[in-house]
């Protein structure tokens, strides 16, 4: 996962860096990544 911020902008970069660090801490990011990476069984589901 990726995202762009200015340098410049602080307060928007503490702001992204402290959400993906609270969803990191609760496993949610985890379990996207195995949802969305790991697992290709949602490819089934595809049209």
């Amino acid at each position: 996962m990726g995202i762009a911020v200015s340098a410049k902008d602080t307060r928007f970069y503490n702001l992204i860096d402290n959400y993906i660090e609270a969803i990191e801490a609760t496993g949610i990011l985890s379990a996207l990544r195995q949802k969305w990476f790991e697992d290709p069984s949602w490819l089934e589901e595809l049209p």
